[in-house]
């Protein structure tokens, strides 16, 4: 993956008190995916830093949850990728305002081979910017 961090000093901080990958190109990057009901525990590795967060599946969205907030997401199908549009921010459950946290935004898309898929994600907030990006092609194993 490729990973672009935070350019601003308020956005560094986010980016820190979030547990976001430090940027860095060419880093390996791994998933591991479990599903116990309607929870799905998301994994992932990006060199030495593990992150992990919860998705609870609702009717046409899911939660991820990682530490007290909680991101409602909403997959939409176009053409040959998944994009996933944040249509909510939650605190400890509660409703807030999107404008006052981070915003993520993501496409997953078909890769080279039928066991691969390029992968798009974007961190942001309105008050610290780009917090971290990262891309690139996943290959299943």
């Amino acid at each position: 993956m490729q990973i672009i961090g935070a350019h601003s000093g308020f956005g560094r901080l986010m980016a820190r008190l979030m547990k976001l990958p430090p940027a860095g190109e060419r880093l390996a990057a791994s998933l591991h995916v479990v599903h116990r009901g309607n929870v799905v525990i998301w994994s992932r590795c990006f060199g030495t830093l593990r992150l992990s967060s919860a998705q609870v599946v609702r009717k046409s969205s899911f939660v991820e949850r990682a530490g007290p907030f909680g991101f409602v997401i909403q997959p939409v199908a176009a053409m040959d990728a998944l994009i996933f549009r944040q249509v909510g921010f939650r605190v400890f459950g509660l409703p807030f305002p999107q404008w006052l946290g981070p915003r993520i935004q993501g496409k997953v898309a078909s890769g080279a081979s039928d066991t691969s898929w390029d992968v798009d994600v974007t961190i942001d907030s309105r008050l610290g910017g780009c917090l971290c990006r990262y891309f690139g092609t996943m290959t299943a194993q």
